[in-house]
C-alpha cells in the first residue's frame, strides 16, 4: 500500500493521469455510429490496441498494474461497451437491409417491384453503354388471368403469378432483372443484350406454359403470356416511354392471338 501511494504521488507530481485513457472507451460508440458495423469494428480494434500499447509502454509502472481488480474492470467495461456497440449497430444494419428488401421486392413472387424499376433501368442503360450494346425491355401480361381469378379465386390466381415468376427467374440471365409491376404484368430488363438474344428469351417465355390444377377440375389448366419487346439504344429515353412502346406491342400480340 505504501509503495502504491508513493508511486501515485510520483505520477501526480509528474502530471500523469490515467483518466486521459478513459476517453478510449468512447471510441466504440463513435466509430460504430460514424462508420457502421464493419469499419467500426476494425477502427475500434486498431485504436484500442494502439492506446493500450502506448499506455503500457509509457506507464508500465502505473499503480493500476498493482491492482488486478482495477485493470480488469477497465478491460471488461471497455469490452462490454465494444460488444454492445457492435451488437446494436449490427442489428440496425440488418434491420435496414431487411426493410430495403421489403421496399423493393414484390411480397408474393419475390421479384423486384415497380419501385426498383427506374433505378435498375438507369443502371442497365449505363452498363449497356459501357459494353456498346443496347438494352432490351420485355413486358409480359398473362393471358386470361382475370378469368382465372373470377372462376377459381385469388388463391389460384396467386399460384399462377408465382409460377410465372419462376419462369422469368430461370430465363432472366446473369445481368438481367425481373419485375412484377402490377397485377399480372411483369417486366424483364436485359442490359447489354442484342435484339436477337432478347427475342430468343421472349419466345421461350411466351411458349412456357404456366400449369395449374384447381381442385374443381379433373385436368390441369395451361396458361401462357403475351409480350412486347422494345430495344433501347438511346440514353435519353425514359422508362415510361419504353413501357408505353412495349405495352403497345404486347397489346398487338394479344390481338393477333384472337
Amino acid at each position: 500500500h505504501c509503495i502504491s501511494s508513493a508511486a501515485s504521488d510520483v505520477y501526480k507530481r509528474q502530471g500523469v493521469s490515467i483518466s486521459i485513457f478513459v476517453w478510449g472507451m468512447t471510441i466504440p460508440l463513435i466509430a460504430y455510429v460514424l462508420l457502421g458495423y464493419k469499419s467500426g469494428f476494425w477502427v475500434t480494434g486498431i485504436f484500442l490496441s494502439i492506446i493500450t500499447a502506448i499506455f503500457i509502454f509509457n506507464h508500465g509502472s502505473h499503480p493500476i498494474f498493482l491492482n488486478k481488480a482495477s485493470y480488469w474492470n477497465i478491460i471488461l467495461s471497455t469490452t462490454l461497451i465494444w460488444a454492445l456497440s457492435h451488437g446494436f449497430e449490427s442489428a440496425n444494419h440488418y434491420a435496414n437491409k431487411k426493410l430495403r428488401i421489403m421496399a423493393i421486392n414484390d411480397y408474393l413472387t419475390g421479384l423486384y417491384n415497380r419501385t426498383e424499376l427506374n433505378n435498375t433501368y438507369k443502371s442497365g442503360l449505363s452498363f449497356s453503354n459501357i459494353n456498346n450494346k443496347p438494352l432490351c425491355l420485355i413486358l409480359f401480361d398473362i393471358d386470361n388471368f382475370k378469368n382465372i381469378n373470377d372462376l377459381y379465386g385469388h388463391e389460384v390466381g396467386d399460384e399462377v403469378l408465382v409460377k410465372f415468376a419462376k419462369i422469368l427467374k430461370i430465363n432472366v440471365g446473369p445481368h438481367g432483372a425481373a419485375f412484377r409491376i402490377g397485377g399480372e404484368e411483369f417486366v424483364l430488363i436485359l442490359p447489354a443484350t442484342i435484339e436477337s438474344e432478347a427475342n430468343s428469351i421472349k419466345h421461350k417465355i411466351d411458349n412456357s406454359a404456366i400449369e395449374i390444377k384447381p381442385q374443381s377440375l379433373q385436368s390441369p389448366l395451361k396458361l401462357k403470356a403475351s409480350s412486347g419487346l422494345t430495344v433501347v439504344e438511346s440514353m435519353d429515353l425514359t422508362i415510361e416511354a419504353i413501357l408505353r412502346d412495349a405495352d403497345s406491342k404486347m397489346y398487338q400480340e394479344k390481338l393477333n392471338k384472337q
